[in-house]
């Protein structure tokens, strides 16, 4: 497993602190404290671009408390939005923080296979059989660029 980088590729540090809107709800003043799900890094992705100045780190988050409600995993991106490859919609240019990729209200509670290339990242979830795509890729020899997880249906049905 590499690393992840403690600078950009422009020099500047990189925040690797993990903050959410429950996070920061948390840090006002609340009437009554609930139990909160922390989220543990279990596994972690660097995607270099094929020209190597840009990259971006992928991990996978899980809740502590197995929260199938609001999804048992959590999938983050810091770095550049080149290509697509945050994942957290096309007018993001740059994270200097981990935030979530964009799955809409889908809860992702069971993953069966992540994939990440130099300009794109692919991600079969095997309790909704299905596989998504993120960033640049190539479809019927035209190149697409896509900023948030877009299910591929030529998939659906064949694992």
């Amino acid at each position: 497993m590499l690393p992840i980088p403690e600078e950009d590729s422009e020099g500047e540090p990189i925040n690797t602190e993990v903050k959410d809107e429950e996070d920061k709800k948390e840090e006002e003043p609340e009437k009554e404290a609930e139990a909160k799900s922390t989220l543990f890094a279990e596994k972690v992705w660097v995607c270099k671009t094929t020209s190597g100045r840009s990259q971006v780190v992928l991990a996978q988050f899980k809740r502590s408390d197995g929260d199938t409600e609001k999804g048992l995993y959590e999938f983050r991106t810091i770095g550049k939005n080149q290509y697509g490859l945050l994942g957290q919609g096309a007018d993001i240019k740059e994270s200097k923080t981990f935030k979530p990729v964009d799955f809409g209200d889908m809860k992702i509670n069971s993953i069966e296979e992540v994939v990440v290339g130099n300009l794109h990242v692919m991600m079969r979830l095997n309790g909704l059989n299905k596989v998504f795509t993120w960033g640049c890729y190539n479809t019927d020899n035209e190149e697409r660029m896509v900023f948030k997880p877009t299910e591929v249906t030529f998939f659906t049905g064949k694992y």
